[in-house]
């Protein structure tokens, strides 16, 4: 369009393409504000120079992209080690927030565990939060049951994850989801991400965002392959506490028992039974005996013999 190069105040151009092969990469304008005659030296001399730059752009490309996959290879490592060395849920969480999308921007980041694996005939009760970062005015709960949540069927779904990037606007939200998430976490952006272990989907990562964001696909792509490790890395450590909870249990309840077959009054008896058990957990128990042993019937007569209060001295 001659007018539109008048306008800009061009007379005369000469137009370069970046070839490699077929692959176009680019090209070349000059441009000059006064007319120009061209010659076929010229036109030889523009040829050379647009394959000579076409060379170096290629290879600039190339350089650039090993670097990208270098520096993503490394930051996946990275994120990689810190999630196999992580110790607790906390941990894990850093670890996500530190090396993905999860902890830029967000208000509120958790990591959730169903009471069971949800499968399609069979829904969990209840979700337990294992750890949490929030900037929320007001923390949510830390556990809290599925039934709360009505439209989780909609919003979570095992093999799918819910990307939302404008809460406001988005056509799959029912308005009283919408209303859930904008009033209550002050949600306008948020990310659901299943997490499934050997073909268990057991719970899942939620991040909260302020304002309406964009998740780049390969910030995606990374989250997805740190999320797969995470929830492998959440089951260990599940599994490392359930081990040393029933350790413990059993050795309490073996100090239990020995303190039990050493005691000398039904005092002692009782001080160690509560120790070494669940009772610990209660107010007040009682210990009574018959004042005479009864085969059928009901006994007569019977004695408190020990009394113990939560304080923790039986009397």
């Amino acid at each position: 369009d001659k007018a539109a190069f008048r306008e800009m105040n061009v007379d005369a151009l000469a137009l370069m393409f970046l070839m490699v092969g077929n692959l176009h990469i680019g090209q070349i304008i000059i441009r000059w504000d006064k007319p120009q005659t061209f010659t076929a030296a010229d036109e030889r001399l523009y040829g050379a120079i647009a394959q000579q730059a076409s060379s170096v752009v290629y290879n600039r490309m190339l350089f650039n992209r090993t670097e990208e996959a270098l520096s993503e290879t490394a930051a996946l490592y990275q994120a990689s080690a810190d999630l196999n060395t992580a110790q607790t849920f906390e941990q894990v969480l850093a670890a996500l927030r530190q090396h993905t999308i999860l902890g830029q921007g967000s208000i509120d980041v958790s990591l959730n565990y169903f009471d069971k694996a949800w499968q399609k005939d069979q829904m969990p009760e209840e979700i337990a939060v294992l750890a949490r970062w929030s900037r929320l005015p007001k923390t949510p709960p830390a556990r809290y049951k599925l039934a709360q949540f009505p439209e989780a069927e909609n919003v979570l779904q095992r093999d799918s994850w819910l990307i939302c990037e404008d809460v406001a606007s988005d056509e799959r939200m029912r308005e009283r989801t919408r209303a859930i998430f904008m009033e209550r976490f002050m949600a306008k952006s948020l990310l659901y991400i299943p997490l499934v272990v050997a073909g268990q989907w057991v719970g899942f990562l939620s991040s909260i965002y302020p304002q309406p964001t964009r998740f780049p696909e390969s910030q995606i792509r990374r989250l997805n392959v740190l999320s797969r490790q995470a929830a492998v890395s959440i089951q260990s450590i599940r599994l490392f506490e359930q081990s040393q909870a029933a350790l413990a249990e059993t050795e309490a309840l073996y100090l239990g028992s020995e303190r039990i077959v050493l005691s000398s009054t039904e005092t002692d008896v009782l001080n160690s039974l509560i120790e070494s058990s669940m009772l610990q957990e209660l107010d007040r128990a009682n210990s009574f005996m018959f004042e005479e042993p009864v085969e059928d019937g009901v006994p007569q007569d019977v004695t408190a013999v020990a009394i113990w209060e939560n304080e923790g001295v039986p009397r």
